[in-house]
């Protein structure tokens, strides 16, 4: 076992890039520099998909949201990807765009009951299961994603994307704690309480949605103060010994 540790950052358009100023400011790239060179960052986010497996894309939109076609990270090329890696760490944090109306209150894609993210659960918990069976025996982490608001500068106006506030704000800081202890993963990345909770200043953001560099900055830190923390070069790798 030599080199780097190799970490898989699997996530929607907040991990992709978001609003950041460029490149260099997404979190998994200031990630890598809090960790330093005995970590490998990698970036696998895919804009706009989804957990669910039959996630719909699309902003919604009134009276009447419009969504179609195919948005399940698990139907891009980027899950083959991400698996194909080789990972020694796997964090995931998806759930924004199944947070829309059409997604997570559906129950043909979310599962009955309605609204509470049966549908959710279990896709999580399969992916998770997924990344574990890998030949790398990875460590897997979970993180909530960054709080819902609406955009700076226009509190008349709600969160954009059709998105619900209270799956993202509400319901996501507890069912997502509770999908790491039936699956059992190594840690919890809590962003969504770094950057405020609910009291998130919407000028972290551009749009009530996606972090610009500051908020990126923080997610980053909250990342390595786990991973780096619990993470360090030895311990990943005193496993092949």
């Amino acid at each position: 076992w030599k080199g780097p540790v190799k970490v898989t950052c699997v996530g929607d358009s907040i991990t992709f890039r978001g609003c950041a100023s460029n490149e260099s400011m997404t979190y998994p790239s200031q990630l890598q520099r809090l960790l330093g060179p005995g970590y490998e960052v990698r970036n696998f986010g895919d804009s706009g998909k989804c957990m669910l497996k039959n996630g719909l894309c699309g902003n919604g939109g009134d009276p009447i949201p419009q969504c179609a076609g195919d948005c399940s990270y698990w139907h891009q090329d980027t899950f083959p990807d991400a698996l194909h890696s080789s990972p020694d760490i796997v964090t995931i944090m998806l759930g924004t765009n199944d947070a829309k109306y059409c997604n997570f209150y559906s129950t043909e894609r979310n599962g009955s009951p309605k609204g509470i993210g049966v549908g959710y659960h279990e896709a999580y918990l399969d992916m998770i299961d997924v990344f574990r069976r890998l030949p790398s025996q990875p460590r897997i982490y979970v993180a909530i994603p960054p709080p819902l608001t609406h955009p700076p500068g226009h509190a008349d106006l709600p969160p954009p994307f059709n998105m619900s506030s209270e799956v993202i704000n509400g319901i996501y800081p507890v069912l997502i704690r509770s999908i790491a202890s039936d699956a059992g993963v190594d840690g919890i990345i809590d962003t969504w309480s770094a950057l405020g909770g609910i009291d998130m200043d919407p000028a972290m953001t551009c749009d009530g949605c996606h972090p610009k560099d500051e908020a990126f900055g923080i997610i980053a830190k909250t990342f390595a103060d786990m991973l780096g923390g619990e993470m360090q070069y030895g311990a990943i790798k005193q496993k092949s010994v």
